[in-house]
């Protein structure tokens, strides 16, 4: 009978159920020595089934004359000459635990044909599969989406809804709206989208008496947040809106003594690519371009906030009445606006904002800053599916 040994390396690891393939995964390195070779002699590694993880991905590389096949998590190894067969069979961390892989080398016996095998050796690996850094919850506790969850609880969006479809943003750099300015890169501060949400919301008479005719979001500073009201306030009415959440990195400023501040929420609102507002060829990257309907909150030091709509259609700009909220709370902005205002149910759009001190940084100290989604050149985000 041969004498037979089976050897695993490594023979202690520690991996993480989160992150890359190489936090996550290793290779275990298998080798079988023989002292001399076995004509039809059968040898099987099989590895013990394991809750935390899975075994995939094995391959043999052979000293001395051998064959192979795999039944996974099993692998088989024949051997004709004395040497050594090495395998190997990577690990993937599933779930959080510790646990201790056994393979176990077996042998049928010299010519037999029973199928009946032997235990020759067994080697051990341990592994501990940690549980990597716990997400932060889409919950009022967020470090970053925390406010924007307080107010997405009182305009009575679904918390599955909103955090289910809740986009992060990781936007690098921003380009001016002038060709002569270029490209510079974000701040990370108010100015900065982290994330942002959209969807079509029904509301009764009764839900919008509590939300804004009575109100949880009375026009201006509020306990629930900033609300900028259009210059002619009426009550809103039952139906439709579309509601859209722009989250940024850092509290957006209330009172700024110095800079002046426009977020935007423009719109395709027809569905129409043919009529939408074409920019000025000195300024290719108009923030407003291919969109043909603009709610935004704009802010002066001597003015404050102020809610405008202006209707694009054909590049000519007007302002119009509307009846749309604008919502600030910490480092959150919400649009809720009637879905009659748009000609289309699911309008595509895009989200700005811009910062300077007057000249609209186009002069030197070019002091500016901003952010969009969708990036001009990408076109308009479409609007989510039901």
């Amino acid at each position: 009978m041969p004498e037979m040994t089976l050897t695993l390396d490594p023979t202690e690891v520690t991996r993480s159920v989160d992150g890359t393939d190489e936090e996550r995964r290793f290779t275990i390195e298998a080798t079988i020595e023989s002292t001399y070779g076995v004509k039809d002699d059968d040898h099987l590694v099989e590895f013990s089934a394991d809750p935390t993880g899975i075994i995939s991905d094995a391959w043999i590389s052979t000293s001395g004359e051998s064959g192979t096949s795999f039944d996974y998590p099993n692998v088989e190894s024949i051997f004709d000459s004395p040497g050594s067969s090495s395998f190997s069979v990577e690990y993937e961390c599933l779930e959080p635990g510790e646990t201790e892989i056994t393979a176990k080398l077996s042998s049928e016996g010299e010519g037999s044909s029973s199928g009946n095998f032997y235990e020759e050796d067994t080697a051990t690996v341990s592994v501990t599969c940690e549980p990597g850094e716990d997400p932060e919850e889409c919950n009022e506790s967020h470090s970053l989406y925390g406010s924007a969850v307080t107010v997405a609880l009182l305009l009575q969006i679904q918390m599955n809804v909103f955090c289910t479809n809740l986009t992060p943003l990781q936007i690098l750099y921003i380009l001016h709206s002038a060709l002569s300015i270029g490209q510079k890169d974000v701040a990370n501060d108010h100015t900065t989208f982290v994330a942002f949400w959209i969807a079509l919301q029904y509301y009764n008479l009764a839900m919008l008496n509590t939300m804004f005719n009575n109100s949880d979001f009375d026009c201006g500073e509020g306990d629930n947040g900033y609300t900028i009201c259009p210059a002619v306030v009426n009550d809103l009415a039952e139906g439709d809106y579309v509601v859209v959440s722009a989250i940024v990195e850092e509290d957006i400023p209330l009172d700024d003594p110095d800079n002046i501040y426009q977020y935007g929420f423009v719109f395709d609102s027809d569905g129409d690519t043919g009529n939408n507002y074409t920019p000025h060829p000195d300024y290719p990257n108009d923030f407003f371009a291919d969109t043909d309907l603009w709610f935004t909150a704009n802010y002066t030091p001597g003015g404050g906030w102020v809610l405008t709509a202006n209707d694009a259609t054909n590049s000519v700009i007007t302002e119009i009445a509307t009846d749309a909220r604008i919502i600030i709370r910490d480092n959150s902005m919400f649009l809720v606006v009637p879905a009659s205002e748009f000609a289309v149910s699911d309008p595509a759009f895009r989200i700005t904002a811009f910062r300077h001190t007057g000249d609209y940084g186009m002069n030197p100290p070019n002091d500016w800053d901003g952010s969009i989604w969708p990036a001009v050149e990408d076109g308009l985000e479409e609007f989510p599916a039901d």
